[in-house]
């Protein structure tokens, strides 16, 4: 269509020319306007700010309660964190490492950078690889508890979440 000259100003302009005499025969993305295309980057924005602010929500709540108040964090799963070391741990990984994942949410949603996309990549990938390793212990047990059940659930969703916009922005 490029060959056409002069098109309205809400009609895309594309490479996908070949024998095409008039720009309305073109089948491709010369038929779609402009504020089409503009609504649909408006939405990804905006589904992928409400994935990031889903994350650093999740992400914060588990981190801050385990700072606070580790030794109760896993009783839940039936852990009990009695000892220093233990809370120890339980302040280093649900703490400290979910709470960076937050960071890196808010730092996303705060100052988008070239590096934003990779992080939140990484981060999904870590969630999705948490709710991969509670089905593999779900299908060796052959049981699973209703809080891991639930843990399982919320990582499923953010990592699908977080996911989506950076597939989106690719294709």
């Amino acid at each position: 269509c490029d060959q056409h000259g002069e098109l309205p100003r809400d009609v895309v302009r594309c490479g996908a020319a070949g024998g095409i005499t008039d720009h309305r025969d073109c089948r491709s993305c010369c038929a779609r306007p402009a504020r089409v295309r503009r609504m649909a980057g408006m939405a990804v924005v905006i589904f992928s700010s409400l994935a990031l602010a889903i994350g650093a929500v999740f992400y914060a709540a588990i981190g801050v309660r385990a700072l606070v108040r580790p030794r109760g964090l896993l009783i839940g799963f039936g852990i009990v964190a009695d000892t220093p070391d233990a809370a120890n741990e339980v302040r280093a990984v649900y703490g400290g490492l979910t709470l960076a994942f937050a960071g890196m949410f808010a730092a996303a949603l705060v100052s988008p950078s070239p590096m934003s996309g990779g992080l939140v990549l990484a981060v999904a990938v870590a969630s999705f690889g948490m709710a991969g390793g509670r089905l593999v212990s779900w299908l060796i047990d052959r049981a699973i508890g209703r809080l891991p059940l639930v843990f399982l659930s919320l990582e499923l969703v953010v990592s699908v979440l977080l996911s989506i916009p950076l597939l989106r922005s690719s294709g």
